[in-house]
Protein backbone atom coordinates (compact mmCIF):
# COMPACT_ATOMS: atom_id res chain seq x y z
CA UNK A 1 0.00 0.00 0.00
CA UNK A 2 2.75 2.68 1.03
CA UNK A 3 4.73 1.65 -2.57
CA UNK A 4 1.38 2.52 -4.60
CA UNK A 5 0.89 5.69 -2.51
CA UNK A 6 4.60 7.06 -3.22
CA UNK A 7 4.07 6.24 -6.66
CA UNK A 8 0.79 7.69 -6.94
CA UNK A 9 2.71 11.05 -5.61
CA UNK A 10 5.34 10.89 -7.25
CA UNK A 11 3.22 10.73 -11.00
CA UNK A 12 1.32 13.49 -9.28
CA UNK A 13 4.34 15.34 -8.53
CA UNK A 14 5.58 14.76 -12.19
CA UNK A 15 2.20 15.87 -13.76
CA UNK A 16 1.75 19.13 -12.21
CA UNK A 17 5.48 19.93 -12.92
CA UNK A 18 5.29 19.00 -16.34
CA UNK A 19 2.28 21.41 -16.67
CA UNK A 20 4.13 24.50 -15.37
CA UNK A 21 7.74 23.56 -16.70
CA UNK A 22 6.50 22.87 -20.37
CA UNK A 23 4.14 26.21 -19.90
CA UNK A 24 6.84 28.13 -18.55
CA UNK A 25 9.28 26.92 -21.61
CA UNK A 26 5.98 28.36 -24.09
CA UNK A 27 6.09 31.64 -22.26
CA UNK A 28 9.74 32.05 -22.09
CA UNK A 29 10.04 31.53 -25.88
CA UNK A 30 6.70 32.91 -26.87
CA UNK A 31 6.16 30.04 -28.74
CA UNK A 32 2.52 29.80 -30.51
CA UNK A 33 0.82 28.84 -33.70
CA UNK A 34 0.73 31.39 -36.36
CA UNK A 35 -2.03 33.13 -38.51
CA UNK A 36 -2.14 32.39 -41.58
CA UNK A 37 -1.85 29.96 -44.94
CA UNK A 38 1.39 28.56 -45.31
CA UNK A 39 3.49 25.55 -47.41
CA UNK A 40 3.61 22.53 -45.06
CA UNK A 41 7.43 23.10 -45.23
CA UNK A 42 7.62 26.54 -44.38
CA UNK A 43 9.40 28.18 -41.39
CA UNK A 44 5.55 28.94 -40.07
CA UNK A 45 4.45 25.60 -40.37
CA UNK A 46 7.52 24.58 -38.42
CA UNK A 47 6.43 27.21 -35.93
CA UNK A 48 2.99 25.65 -35.87
CA UNK A 49 4.23 22.45 -35.53
CA UNK A 50 7.15 22.93 -32.68
CA UNK A 51 4.41 24.58 -30.75
CA UNK A 52 1.77 21.75 -30.53
CA UNK A 53 4.43 19.52 -29.79
CA UNK A 54 4.48 20.90 -26.67
CA UNK A 55 0.95 20.32 -26.23
CA UNK A 56 1.10 17.06 -27.77
CA UNK A 57 3.88 15.89 -24.91
CA UNK A 58 1.68 17.30 -22.25
CA UNK A 59 -1.15 15.54 -23.81
CA UNK A 60 0.24 12.01 -24.37
CA UNK A 61 2.30 11.91 -20.16
CA UNK A 62 -0.04 13.82 -18.00
CA UNK A 63 -3.42 15.03 -19.86
CA UNK A 64 -5.78 12.13 -18.98
CA UNK A 65 -4.67 12.71 -15.13
CA UNK A 66 -5.52 15.89 -14.83
CA UNK A 67 -8.81 16.22 -17.30
CA UNK A 68 -11.47 18.42 -15.93
CA UNK A 69 -9.45 20.12 -13.28
CA UNK A 70 -8.63 23.49 -12.96
CA UNK A 71 -4.66 22.01 -13.95
CA UNK A 72 -6.44 21.42 -17.63
CA UNK A 73 -7.41 25.04 -17.34
CA UNK A 74 -4.14 26.49 -16.40
CA UNK A 75 -2.15 24.68 -18.65
CA UNK A 76 -4.13 26.21 -21.67
CA UNK A 77 -3.92 29.60 -20.05
CA UNK A 78 -0.17 28.96 -20.27
CA UNK A 79 -0.29 28.01 -23.46
CA UNK A 80 -1.57 31.16 -24.50
CA UNK A 81 -5.68 30.30 -24.32
CA UNK A 82 -7.57 32.80 -23.28
CA UNK A 83 -10.32 31.57 -21.30
CA UNK A 84 -12.99 32.78 -18.95
CA UNK A 85 -13.91 31.88 -15.52
CA UNK A 86 -15.43 28.80 -14.67
CA UNK A 87 -14.59 26.63 -17.67
CA UNK A 88 -14.72 23.04 -17.92
CA UNK A 89 -12.71 21.30 -20.46
CA UNK A 90 -13.37 17.66 -20.76
CA UNK A 91 -11.39 17.06 -23.81
CA UNK A 92 -6.89 16.34 -24.44
CA UNK A 93 -7.80 16.94 -28.45
CA UNK A 94 -7.18 20.29 -28.33
CA UNK A 95 -4.28 22.25 -30.56
CA UNK A 96 -3.24 25.23 -31.15
CA UNK A 97 -4.42 26.74 -28.23
CA UNK A 98 -3.02 30.42 -28.22
CA UNK A 99 -5.62 30.71 -30.85
CA UNK A 100 -8.65 29.74 -29.30
CA UNK A 101 -10.81 31.95 -26.86
CA UNK A 102 -13.38 30.42 -24.55
CA UNK A 103 -15.73 33.12 -22.55
CA UNK A 104 -16.92 32.16 -18.84
CA UNK A 105 -18.88 29.45 -17.69
CA UNK A 106 -19.04 27.56 -20.93
CA UNK A 107 -18.30 23.74 -20.98
CA UNK A 108 -16.14 22.14 -23.54
CA UNK A 109 -17.82 18.58 -23.11
CA UNK A 110 -16.08 14.80 -23.92
CA UNK A 111 -13.30 13.99 -26.10
CA UNK A 112 -14.29 17.35 -28.31
CA UNK A 113 -11.97 17.58 -31.22
CA UNK A 114 -10.99 21.68 -30.99
CA UNK A 115 -8.38 22.97 -33.22
CA UNK A 116 -7.62 26.22 -34.95
CA UNK A 117 -5.72 24.42 -38.01
CA UNK A 118 -6.80 22.66 -41.54
CA UNK A 119 -4.52 21.00 -43.95
CA UNK A 120 -6.00 22.30 -47.32
CA UNK A 121 -4.49 21.62 -50.85
CA UNK A 122 -0.71 21.46 -49.57
CA UNK A 123 -1.02 24.21 -46.89
CA UNK A 124 -1.93 24.45 -43.06
CA UNK A 125 -4.61 27.01 -42.99
CA UNK A 126 -5.12 28.32 -39.03
CA UNK A 127 -7.62 31.26 -37.96
CA UNK A 128 -8.97 31.73 -34.42
CA UNK A 129 -11.41 29.79 -33.10
CA UNK A 130 -14.35 32.26 -30.54
CA UNK A 131 -16.47 30.62 -28.01
CA UNK A 132 -18.71 32.95 -26.08
CA UNK A 133 -19.90 32.49 -22.48
CA UNK A 134 -21.92 29.94 -21.35
CA UNK A 135 -21.67 27.45 -24.60
CA UNK A 136 -22.02 24.02 -23.97
CA UNK A 137 -20.16 22.15 -26.59
CA UNK A 138 -21.37 18.68 -26.83
CA UNK A 139 -19.60 15.53 -26.37
CA UNK A 140 -17.38 14.06 -29.52
CA UNK A 141 -18.40 17.46 -31.34
CA UNK A 142 -15.73 18.90 -34.14
CA UNK A 143 -14.56 22.00 -34.18
CA UNK A 144 -12.76 23.44 -36.84
CA UNK A 145 -10.44 26.82 -37.28
CA UNK A 146 -12.39 29.75 -38.10
CA UNK A 147 -15.50 29.67 -35.76
CA UNK A 148 -17.20 31.68 -33.71
CA UNK A 149 -19.79 30.49 -31.19
CA UNK A 150 -21.55 33.43 -29.46
CA UNK A 151 -23.17 33.32 -25.89
CA UNK A 152 -25.78 30.84 -24.63
CA UNK A 153 -25.12 29.12 -28.03
CA UNK A 154 -25.66 24.97 -27.78
CA UNK A 155 -22.83 22.73 -29.84
CA UNK A 156 -25.16 18.98 -30.06
CA UNK A 157 -22.77 16.05 -29.14
CA UNK A 158 -21.26 14.26 -32.39
CA UNK A 159 -21.52 18.02 -33.95
CA UNK A 160 -19.18 18.71 -37.32
CA UNK A 161 -18.57 22.88 -37.20
CA UNK A 162 -17.07 23.25 -40.51
CA UNK A 163 -15.02 26.10 -40.70
CA UNK A 164 -15.18 29.62 -40.76
CA UNK A 165 -18.63 28.76 -39.04
CA UNK A 166 -20.49 31.21 -37.33
CA UNK A 167 -23.26 30.71 -35.03
CA UNK A 168 -25.37 33.09 -32.99
CA UNK A 169 -25.68 33.61 -29.32
CA UNK A 170 -28.78 31.27 -28.12
CA UNK A 171 -28.70 29.22 -31.31
CA UNK A 172 -28.92 25.56 -31.13
CA UNK A 173 -26.56 23.35 -33.63
CA UNK A 174 -26.10 19.81 -34.37
CA UNK A 175 -25.13 17.39 -37.18
CA UNK A 176 -22.99 16.55 -39.72
CA UNK A 177 -21.78 18.94 -40.92
CA UNK A 178 -23.91 21.36 -38.35
CA UNK A 179 -26.34 23.07 -38.99
CA UNK A 180 -28.68 25.22 -36.87
CA UNK A 181 -31.01 23.45 -35.24
CA UNK A 182 -33.00 26.06 -33.31
CA UNK A 183 -32.92 29.94 -33.35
Amino acid sequence: LAGCCLAWGVYFSYAICVVFVVGAFRVLTRAGAPLGTFPYYSFQAFRWASYNALILLVRYTTMNFIRVTPFLTLFHRFMGMRIGRRVQINTLIIGDSNLIEIGDDTVIGGDVTLVAHAAEHGRLVTAPVKIGSRVTVGLMSVIFPGVTIGDGATIAANAVVTKDTWIGAGEVWGGVPARKLKP
